[in-house]
């Protein structure tokens, strides 16, 4: 399974150095959100917005992107 949470970078480095976990950060395991089994590659969506030019479709003004700015957008 993986969770995505979002912790402080103190936590995080003490983590890592073999600390046990804190309460907070066992809150946030708790209220992370599970990613769905199969989920493929994760991109930052606000950074591709920023990144490139949105045009908007012709059937219903949904914004669009190209392919290669979705391929080598920021994971």
């Amino acid at each position: 399974m993986q969770v995505v949470i979002e912790i402080d970078d103190i936590d995080y480095e003490a983590i890592k150095h073999g600390k046990p976990i804190s309460a907070k950060v066992m809150d946030a395991l708790i209220h992370g959100t599970p990613l769905p089994k199969g989920h493929g590659r994760l991109i930052d969506a606000d950074a591709l917005y920023e990144n490139t030019s949105i045009c908007h479709s012709d059937k219903d003004g949904s914004a669009c992107v190209e392919w290669r700015d979705v391929n080598d957008a920021p994971q």
